[in-house]
Formats: C-alpha cells, structure tokens, sequence
C-alpha cells in the first residue's frame, strides 16, 4: 500500500521550523497554503493515470506485435521514455531526494518527445493523403487529355506549358 505524506510534516522545501524560504514561498507553511498539497498529489496521480495508460497501450501493442515490436525503433524509445517517466514520477512523490528532484528536467524533455512523435505523424499523414490525392488527380487529367486528344480538339499552348512544368516537378518528386 502506497503511504501519502502528510502535509503538515517536516520536508525537504522547507526550513525548520516550517519557515519561508524566498525560493519555496509556497511550499513551506503547511498550514497557509494546504491546497497546494492537495493540487500535488491530484497532478501527481493525473500523471499516474495517463502514464499508466500509455504503458498499458505499449503492452498491448507488444502483444498483438510480438517481436516486430521490437523492430520499431520508435516504440523502443516511447516505451523507454514511459518506463523512465513512471519511475521518477513515484520516485519524485514518494522518496523526495534532491538528486531526483534534478533530473525532472530530463523528464519533462523526454515526455515532450511524445508531442513531437505525435505532431510528425499528423504532418506524414497529410502528406500521405495528400499524395495519394494528387495521383488520382494525376490519373483524372492524364484521361481527359486523352480523350480531348482523341476527340480532335487542340490543348491551348498555355495548358501545355503548365503540363510541362507539372510533369518536370513529378520527376523531380521521385
């Protein structure tokens, strides 16, 4: 069973007897500021939670995949980021060390990844879409040339022109 300290006990922000600090105004008097401490432990548990999901998610993820799993870099990483997050996270709120304390910093970077992990995959799904768009839009006119071909009717100079620079930077794509 997982203990909560206690608000009104001694800790480390705080100088004894409970006085304040200029840098941990807020920290110091439990008896002026006992909201802060229940603000704590309710960020403290969200972070647990959804945490605790994406874990869940990675190991889902492992077991519908297998091994391939292991074959993605990415999920590598993102499971190595979440691993490493749980840990300081109960270690920041339940053994208190100042060593702990300075490594948040690469906490809060590594969690910072899965935005960016999650940005990049909406820009490479645009992008995919927007391809896979631009072929059928490719497709559709190369037809309509062909039958205005076919049907006799001469391509204004101008049209060319612009099928010619759309084809050069097709060509320059692949």
């Amino acid at each position: 069973s997982l203990a909560v300290t206690s608000y009104t006990e001694d800790h480390d922000l705080c100088h004894s007897p409970l006085v304040e600090s200029p840098e941990n105004t807020a920290a110091c008097d439990p008896h002026k500021y006992p909201w802060l401490h229940s603000v704590h432990a309710a960020l403290f548990w969200s972070t647990f939670v959804i945490l605790s999901i994406f874990l869940t998610e990675l190991i889902l993820l492992i077991i519908v995949l297998g091994f391939s799993f292991f074959k993605h870099w990415f999920y590598i990483l993102d499971l190595f980021i979440i691993l490493v997050s749980l840990t300081l996270e109960l270690a920041f709120y339940f053994v208190q060390d100042e060593i702990l304390a300075e490594l948040a910093e690469l906490l809060i970077l590594s969690r910072v990844w899965r935005f960016v992990r999650i940005g990049h995959g909406l820009v490479e799904a645009t992008a995919e879409a927007f391809s896979v768009t631009h072929e059928v839009f490719h497709d559709y006119v190369d037809e309509l040339e062909e039958l205005v071909n076919k049907s006799g009717i001469e391509i204004p100079n101008r049209v060319v022109k612009i099928r010619e620079k759309v084809h050069k930077m097709m060509v320059l794509e692949d």
